[in-house]
């Protein structure tokens, strides 16, 4: 991977070693070979040919389900996608990029201060016939651990808490919600988050949010650099459909796939970067 042009030729491509790690304008597709070797026994086990057409905008392929900040960032921010019916009771699981979120008790979709969020443990005035039930709780857990997970909250008088534990179901911190106007609370610096629950028997919480480290090259988000990446930037790139969410926020550029993206990602499996 060291040594294979990784972005357009510009002005500042002046010397023979900058012009050799650069694509000139003129060329118009390039030919790239991926190869798979067994951990093993070294062997190659798999070989594919990509012809790739290259161009300045390389195709989008559009994310679902949550917002993604660049790889550039370091750490990123993903934000729970809720788009539910309002003052619906929670009846489903909601599954995100690297979380999922259950729920125990009475749990409503409720908008406030223009947030959509959830009401737990209280009734939304819509379903008199139901009472509350004092173990209501909104849970998140997360594929991976995390690094730190923030929320707008606020309790009227449901004794209301937002806790972190971590893979072995150990609690890490526990921070009570006070007040009924809707204020950010955040846990991080406690070791690496594997869930958290908000616990309430009249409260709020909306604008879930979690930070993890971006790996460049990760651009399926499943927290590795692999070939699978590669494969999949490499069918982006070759206008084939993709068989998985790809996100494009997670590129070097911040919009879009390109060649470089490539590059970095067979550098990070050679062990390069």
């Amino acid at each position: 991977p060291s040594g294979i042009p990784s972005h357009y030729c510009t002005s500042a491509d002046t010397s023979p070693a900058a012009l050799s790690t650069c694509i000139p304008a003129g060329v118009t597709s390039l030919d790239i070979t991926v190869s798979a070797k067994s951990k093993t026994t070294g062997n190659i086990v798999g070989k594919k040919l990509f012809n790739l057409t290259v161009t300045n905008a390389p195709p989008v392929i559009a994310q679902a389900g949550a917002q993604v900040g660049t790889v550039n960032q370091g750490a990123s921010t993903i934000t729970l996608n809720i788009a539910g019916t309002e003052s619906a009771p929670l009846t489903y699981e909601i599954v995100g990029s690297g979380y999922k979120v259950t729920y125990k008790g009475t749990v409503y979709i409720v908008t406030k201060n223009g947030t959509q969020g959830f009401s737990v443990g209280a009734l939304t005035g819509r379903r008199d016939n139901e009472t509350r039930d004092s173990s209501s709780m909104l849970i998140m857990g997360f594929d991976k651990p995390v690094l730190s997970v923030s929320a707008s909250a606020s309790d009227n008088g449901g004794n209301s808490t937002f806790s972190a534990y971590d893979a072995d179901n150990n609690l890490l911190k526990t921070v009570l919600v006070t007040g009924s106007t809707p204020t950010t609370y955040t846990i991080s610096d406690v070791g690496e988050i594997a869930k958290v629950i908000f616990a309430s028997t009249n409260g709020w919480i909306g604008n879930l949010a979690y930070s993890v480290n971006v790996i460049p090259g990760d651009i399926n988000f499943d927290r590795s650099s692999d070939l699978a990446d590669a494969i999949l930037m490499l069918q982006a790139l070759s206008d084939i459909e993709l068989p998985d969410l790809v996100y494009p926020q997670l590129t070097i550029s911040g919009t879009r796939i390109g060649i470089e993206d490539v590059i970095i990602n067979l550098q990070q499996v050679a062990g390069l970067r």
